[in-house]
């Protein structure tokens, strides 16, 4: 993050998602009408909401920018 000339301080907040199933990949499998893809999308869906877990979470206050 450039914060070149900018008066501190800074807070700065980082968090670790995990989520071992992305939502990309779930949607890119209902293109096949299988029955194997068909459930896995359903069992997907039903759980999408719970799926992620924060890992990690950072939070620093910065007062000056390293150089």
């Amino acid at each position: 993050m450039d914060v070149a000339g900018a008066e501190g301080p800074f807070q700065v907040e980082v968090e670790l998602w995990y989520q071992p199933i992305s939502y990309r990949w779930a949607r890119n499998l209902a293109d096949y009408d299988t029955f194997e893809t068909n459930r896995m999308v359903r069992y997907y869906d039903a759980a999408a909401a719970a799926s992620a877990v924060v890992i990690g979470r950072v939070s620093r206050t910065v007062e000056k920018p390293e150089e």
